[in-house]
């Protein structure tokens, strides 16, 4: 099995047990400060009044960000439920099809999500075609070999060509103008 197979994405986030499994191991250092720190200062720079956080997974990053209107889509029902928990508007949706309007978001966040896409040059073209002219992506992913230990552990293929840390900026600058890491 693949990472972007859709039969791993069912079973992988079919409850959020996995997902927690899987977070304990990416909480490394960015520079010497959490990497959610600095998704969170990038978001709270541009002071947004409409988000959108695309495969959300449990909605814990999400419930950190302050922007008057918040919007969660994840393709997984649980995953939406545990946002939904959190208090946060979620609802069932795949980022290769978003159910928004053009230019409806602020700030669009895709966090561990992107490498899971069967067609990620069309959900990374969704991802741009909602965001406002001027708005801002925020993503995070991992680095080729950070989770290839764990994903062998459960039988996936890890792509370390697919999207990632390294390979994952030539995709979204192919969408978007201005691209920095």
């Amino acid at each position: 099995m693949h990472q972007d197979d859709p039969r791993l994405v069912a079973r992988e986030y079919a409850t959020m047990d996995r997902v927690a499994l899987r977070r304990l191991d990416r909480t490394a250092r960015l520079t010497g400060q959490l990497e959610w720190t600095v998704a969170l200062s990038a978001i709270a720079e541009s002071r947004p009044e409409r988000v959108l956080e695309a495969g959300c997974g449990t909605g814990e990053f999400a419930a950190l960000i302050a922007a008057p209107q918040l919007v969660c889509v994840d393709s997984s029902p649980a995953a939406v439920a545990a946002a939904r928990s959190h208090g946060l508007e979620a609802q069932l949706a795949e980022i290769e099809s978003l159910p928004f309007p053009d230019c409806d978001f602020d700030v669009v966040i895709c966090n561990w999500t992107l490498f899971h896409l069967p067609d990620r040059d069309r959900g990374i073209k969704e991802l741009a075609r909602v965001l406002f002219p001027g708005g801002r992506f925020v993503g995070m992913y991992n680095f080729a070999d950070h989770l290839q230990e764990v994903w062998r552990a459960t039988g996936v293929t890890w792509d370390a060509e697919g999207f990632g840390a390294e390979s994952g900026m030539a995709q979204v600058s192919a969408h978007f103008a201005d691209v920095r890491q």
